[in-house]
């Protein structure tokens, strides 16, 4: 029975790795990167397997990223009239975008994988731009193929480490936790005195 709960277990997270990633794809104000750290530290604990939570990371961050490519190339700047989108794909933004596609072409959809803020415009303004559906896949694919194993190998190999930094920043956080509560006692026992005092004076 045991068995059984922890395969299940395993599954959900397996689809809530590759929903999470996806969303972010599509502009969810999370960084790609922390979903990648989760990912990385749930497979050292023993909840997933390292290699498939590799594969849902890259599927997931893949799918993210060729729906939101896919609404450029169909749709363009008339996406930008839903609000949630507009919060992302800023005009400063797009005009950033253009410039930088104008300095490195192509390889803009393969450099901006390795920059969290610049990657969901980028890939949308491929889209409007008109670059190749298997142009964009090739340069996407081959750095998410490189950026996301490799961040989750090192989360994975210094999970002890990671471990003992929560462990840490939990204490850490009661220490601040209690010292608060004893400033705040100190604030009322000295507010109350010095009431105190004037209705003596008085």
């Amino acid at each position: 029975m045991l068995d059984l709960v922890s395969v299940y277990l395993e599954q959900f997270t397996y689809v809530g790795i590759f929903i999470i990633l996806l969303l972010c794809g599509l502009g969810l104000p999370l960084p790609e990167e922390t979903v990648i750290i989760a990912g990385g530290f749930l497979a050292y604990k023993g909840y997933t397997n390292l290699y498939m939570t590799i594969a849902i990371l890259v599927g997931g961050a893949l799918v993210g990223d060729v729906i939101i490519y896919f609404l450029g190339r169909k749709w363009g700047d008339k996406v930008l009239r839903f609000k949630f989108l507009q919060a992302v794909l800023t005009e400063d933004k797009i005009q950033k975008t253009k410039e930088y596609f104008g300095k490195y072409g192509d390889k803009a959809v393969f450099l901006s994988r390795f920059f969290a803020g610049i990657r969901p415009v980028t890939f949308f303004m491929s889209g409007t731009m008109g670059m190749e559906p298997g142009k964009f896949l090739l340069m996407d694919g081959l750095a998410a193929v490189i950026s996301i194993p490799l961040n989750t190998f090192v989360v994975y190999y210094l999970g002890a480490d990671i471990e003992h930094l929560l462990r840490t920043l939990k204490k850490v956080n009661r220490t601040l936790i209690l010292i608060l509560c004893l400033i705040c006692l100190f604030w009322i026992w000295y507010q109350e005195k010095k009431r105190y005092g004037l209705r003596k004076k008085i």
